[in-house]
């Protein structure tokens, strides 16, 4: 086989990272754990100076990005559900869909930009409310 030994050598580093992936999950977990318990302390001394802090926000989307997805994808395909429209848009990443994580941030984001669509009546459902399939007005 060709190349045996650079698969071979890959595939060990791939696993190497996967576990290293799952450790800094686990320490961030633990870490925020105790930062929420450092918090319950705080607040049962009276010191609440703490939640005033501006919240670090990463945006996942630039303005109007995930829209022009949406309406892309709708326009494309004709109909879809909230999980294909949120498949497609990782696919499109070139992220792993895999990561529950990033897949939840993604859906969530796709279901309430969908939501909106359908308030303002750019967007309509159809189908049960445990899969509704979306589709473009117009």
């Amino acid at each position: 086989m060709a190349y045996a030994n650079t698969i071979s050598g890959l595939k060990a580093k791939r696993l190497e990272l996967t576990k290293e992936i799952e450790r800094l999950r686990s320490e961030a977990a633990s870490l925020t754990n105790d930062r929420s318990a450092i918090e319950q302390v705080l607040r049962a001394f009276g010191c609440t100076e703490f939640e005033n802090a501006p919240r670090v926000y990463n945006p996942t989307f630039e303005r109007g990005q995930l829209h022009r997805f949406v309406c892309d994808y709708l326009r494309t395909h004709g109909k879809g559900t909230t999980r294909d429209v949120t498949l497609a848009l990782i696919a499109d990443r070139g992220k792993d869909p895999d990561d529950r994580e990033f897949y939840n941030t993604i859906q969530r984001a796709v279901s309430r930009c969908l939501a909106h669509m359908g308030t303002r009546g750019q967007a309509t459902r159809s189908g049960s409310a445990r899969a509704y399939e979306w589709r473009l007005v117009g």
